[in-house]
């Protein structure tokens, strides 16, 4: 089986948007990244109805948090 370039995979479809929500191969895992265990729309549905927390110190090394519960914020998340 050849591999087809991007170029041909994205001539190849009607909506490349379509193509990627509805892919069904699974998450891409990147070393020190901590896998994915949802699909884009889950979270975007996420996103718009609730309150998000994720750990992105594998590349986003400073997080300040301020106001008068942050310590007890902090304390709760470990």
């Amino acid at each position: 089986m050849s591999q087809r370039s991007l170029e041909e995979l994205l001539a190849s479809v009607t909506s490349t948007v379509d193509m990627l929500r509805n892919a069904q191969v699974g998450p891409n895992v990147y070393p020190g990244v901590p896998a994915e265990y949802t699909n884009w729309r889950d979270e975007q549905w996420a996103w718009q109805h609730t309150c998000v927390l994720f750990n992105q110190s594998f590349h986003m090394a400073e997080l300040a948090v301020e106001g008068p519960d942050a310590l007890t914020l902090l304390s709760r998340l470990g």
